[in-house]
C-alpha cells in the first residue's frame, strides 16, 4: 500500500505521489512511507532526523519457494555512524548517493533489514516482519532525542 506522511502534522495520504500537505499547508513534500513503518518514521522525525522514504517491499524468490522482505529507511543526511550504535539484530546502516542532473549527488545514510523466508509460511513472514519493526521502534524509544543532537555536535555536523 502506497502512503505519504506529512513531515509536519503527520497526516497520512493514501497516494503513490509525493504532494505538499493539504492539511497543514506545509510546502515540504510528503514522505513515501509503508503503512507498517509509520511509527518508526514518526520516531525518527521526533528525534530530529530527516527521513526521505521508508519502504517495506516483499519479493518472490526466483524459484517461487519463498519471499524476501526488504525494509529500507532512507535518511536525508549523512549521519555519523555513532548515532546508530547497537542497532537491533539484523538492522544495519548503509551509505547511498542521490542523483542530481544525471550525476552523483551527496552521500546520505540509510537503515536496512532483509529477511528471506523459505519455505514460505505467510504467518511467520508477517510475525517476523512485525517483530523486526518493533525491535527498531523499541531501540528508538530507548534513545533520548537529545542524545542524537549531542552526537551531531560532537561530530561537527552542527
Amino acid at each position: 500500500m502506497y502512503m505519504q506522511l506529512c513531515r509536519n502534522c503527520r497526516f497520512m495520504y493514501h497516494s503513490n505521489t509525493r504532494v505538499p500537505c493539504l492539511c497543514c499547508d506545509s510546502i515540504s513534500l510528503t514522505i513515501h512511507c509503508s503503512g507498517n513503518l509509520v511509527e518508526v518514521t514518526n520516531k525518527l522525525l521526533d528525534r530530529g532526523l530527516e527521513v526521505i522514504s521508508s519502504c517495506c517491499e516483499i519479493y518472490y524468490l526466483q524459484d517461487n519457494t519463498g519471499k524476501t522482505v526488504q525494509l529500507t529507511l532512507e535518511l536525508g543526511n549523512l549521519y555519523p555512524d555513532e548515532m546508530f550504535n547497537e542497532l537491533p539484530p539484523g538492522w544495519s546502516t548503509y551509505v547511498y548517493h542521490s542523483i542530481i542532473d544525471n550525476g552523483i549527488g551527496p552521500k546520505y545514510t540509510g537503515l536496512t533489514h532483509s529477511d528471506t523466508f523459505t519455505p514460505l509460511v505467510e504467518d511467520e513472514l508477517e510475525f517476523a516482519t512485525h517483530l523486526t519493526i518493533s525491535n527498531l521502534e523499541l531501540w528508538l524509544s530507548n534513545k533520548d532525542p537529545d542524545s542524537f543532537w549531542s552526537v551531531w555536535r560532537l561530530a561537527g555536523v552542527l
